[in-house]
């Protein structure tokens, strides 16, 4: 299986030391940005939008949304960059 390109750690924070003195390296994996992305573009969907629509189909706009604007993050930064 494949990892799709989630935008990384929406906020992340540094790694905490365990009892023993290692790092966990789970303990700030947070939500991914595209997450982050996805539940602005919900929130602001259903705050402006009357719409009797089914949940799936708004989760599904939702993440489409958010896959764009990581598009466009990414786009942008390659821009920057050169």
């Amino acid at each position: 299986m494949t990892k799709h390109d989630d935008g990384g750690v929406a906020f992340p924070t540094a790694p905490v030391r365990v009892y023993d003195g290692r790092m966990d390296p789970d303990c700030y994996s947070g939500m991914s940005l595209l997450d982050w992305f996805a539940g602005q573009a919900l929130g602001a969907f259903c705050a402006h939008v009357d719409r009797d629509a089914k949940i799936h189909e708004l989760a599904e706009w939702a993440y489409k949304v958010a896959t764009a604007m990581l598009a466009e993050k990414r786009r942008r930064e390659g821009d920057s960059n050169g």
